[in-house]
């Protein structure tokens, strides 16, 4: 079983992530603390999160962005205009809402998570149909609420 997560790092990761975009060069490992991107990425994961200045991402993309004074990991649904002014159709996958945020809000790019409880389901992060299953189950949680079904 992996050790608990070094507070110390823990810190350096969120201060890189909350701070100033230029201290952010070098991917940071923080924990996933909600079940918002289940199955994909489990509660209690690490997330490998890249600048994401530094590497090509877009739809379909896990991104990581600062609402509240938090760091929120949800997936790219869809990207209306071009440049940091861009605005971003962003969802959890379980979860039921989407937002919108502005590309330049993008703190990080999720390249990878490292799953510490191996009896958790976990799929690819990146498998094709990732986006598809997202909205797919969104529109089921919808439909539940309308015909007043709670399966």
């Amino acid at each position: 079983m992996p050790s608990p997560p070094d507070n110390a790092k823990l810190l350096d990761g969120w201060l890189a992530l909350t701070g100033s975009p230029d201290l952010f060069t070098d991917p940071v490992r923080l924990p996933m603390f909600t079940g918002s991107m289940a199955p994909r990425i489990p509660i209690g994961c690490e997330l490998v999160i890249a600048p994401a200045d530094r590497r090509p991402w877009g739809r379909g993309d896990v991104v990581v962005f600062l609402r509240d004074e938090l760091l929120i990991a949800h997936r790219v649904l869809l990207i209306l205009g071009r440049g940091p002014g861009s605005w971003l159709l962003e969802k959890g996958d379980r979860n039921v809402g989407a937002g919108w945020i502005r590309r330049r809000e993008v703190r990080g790019l999720v390249v990878d998570r490292i799953v510490t409880d191996t009896e958790r389901r976990s799929l690819p992060l990146h498998q094709r149909g990732a986006l598809r299953e997202s909205v797919i189950y969104s529109l089921r949680a919808v439909a539940r609420r309308v015909l007043g079904r709670d399966d």
